[in-house]
């Protein structure tokens, strides 16, 4: 009986060591390693306009340079074809685009098999694509100063708006607006171009 008893207190002993003190378990080197490299790719994320602005992502055009691109509402064009036009009446006239204005390190989030955003399934990839033109357009906006051109589809003289869903329209154009209050430090006018501007060289006062 009294062996037991010693058998039972004993039995009692090690199962209130082994719940005070908990078993040391091994985690192989490799799997910690996955883990940090799970933490590390976190889903990019796009940089916000006046993160574009601070960091150095993008500089401000010249002053009388900022040149803006848009379709007409409500008129179905090639825009890729308006985009071209557009490129090469801002590169013989000596403007400004946003494009132009970027550093490698931020096209360097959108280009390349190093990019964050070939970390992204494709839907998504295409959201952070756009996104990241809305954002780097706004803080392109933001740093616009002088007289803007802006070339849209159409006659410049019939006046026609932008298309609603537009990023000029959407983004760019309300804040050239509120730029132009601010006086001759920032915006001090807008006209509009067309198409044809190296052959007219028509320009129209464009109210924002």
């Amino acid at each position: 009986m009294k062996f037991f008893t010693f058998a039972v207190a004993a039995l009692a002993s090690f199962a209130s060591l082994a719940s005070a003190a908990p078993v040391p378990v091994t985690v192989p080197v490799e799997a910690i390693e996955a883990r940090g490299e799970l933490a590390a790719r976190a889903p990019p994320k796009v940089p916000t306009p006046q993160e574009f602005i601070n960091t150095g992502l993008i500089k401000a055009p010249r002053r009388d340079k900022a040149f803006f691109w848009t379709g007409v509402q409500n008129q179905v064009g090639d825009a890729r074809r308006l985009r071209s036009v557009a490129l090469d009446v801002a590169a013989k006239n000596g403007f400004d685009i946003v494009g132009e204005m970027l550093s490698d390190a931020a096209l360097r989030l959108i280009n390349g098999p190093k990019a964050p955003v070939t970390q992204l399934k494709a839907a998504d990839a295409v959201k952070f694509v756009e996104q990241f033109w809305d954002n780097a357009s706004a803080a392109f906006a933001e740093l616009t100063t002088g007289q803007v051109t802006v070339m849209m589809e159409g006659d410049p003289s019939t006046g026609p708006q932008p298309e609603a869903s537009s990023v000029f329209q959407r983004i760019e154009r309300p804040i050239l607006e509120e730029r132009a209050s601010f006086g001759v430090q920032a915006v001090t006018g807008v006209d509009r171009i067309g198409r044809d501007f190296q052959t007219t060289k028509l320009r129209v006062p464009f109210q924002v």
